[in-house]
């Protein structure tokens, strides 16, 4: 693999939002990302993002703050990927084998305020919620997620339909 961009230039160090909003500026139609069947133009995944964004800082989660995304590869992480960096928040991706112990102690070491996961993710974490106190918010991927213990139950739907978007963080 031979890399073409210097990763000193001032382009290489922005911030994945940024890198983002120059491309969809500079060529919105062409392809950005796929995953399956799903492919992304630059313009389509930063509007996305965008809401995405937006419905993280309307649940409160705050530029610094850690989301943690527990699922398989799917359409949905490639738009958190950059919704969240948009955010500003720290993302915090757990392995989704993980169970039990294992998984208690990558959560409670994150100390996330949301956790973006699916039903598998959501079966998985449902013993532990009593011991995350910092877990404000699951965003549930798949329709007809309800375990959440004190944390509060939101569908990824309601996340990205945020209908003014954010603006970039400074």
């Amino acid at each position: 693999m031979t890399l073409t961009a210097d990763p000193t230039t001032a382009a290489a160090r922005r911030p994945v939002g940024q890198i983002l909003a120059h491309w969809a500026e500079q060529r919105p139609d062409r392809m950005c990302c796929a995953l399956d069947d799903r492919t992304y133009s630059f313009a389509e995944m930063h509007h996305r993002s965008r809401s995405i964004a937006a419905g993280v800082h309307a649940l409160g989660i705050r530029p610094g703050d850690r989301v943690a995304t527990l699922g398989p590869n799917r359409p949905e992480m490639l738009e958190l990927f950059y919704g969240l960096a948009l955010a500003g928040v720290v993302q915090v991706p757990i392995n989704p084998y993980l169970k039990g112990s294992f998984l208690a102690h990558q959560l409670t070491g994150s100390r996330a305020r949301m956790l973006v996961t699916d039903h598998a993710g959501s079966d998985a974490v449902a013993p532990l919620l009593n011991a995350l106190p910092e877990l404000t918010h699951i965003i549930h991927l798949d329709p007809g997620g309800t375990r959440t213990g004190t944390a509060t139950a939101v569908p990824y739907t309601e996340l990205t339909a945020a209908t003014n978007p954010a603006a970039e963080p400074e």
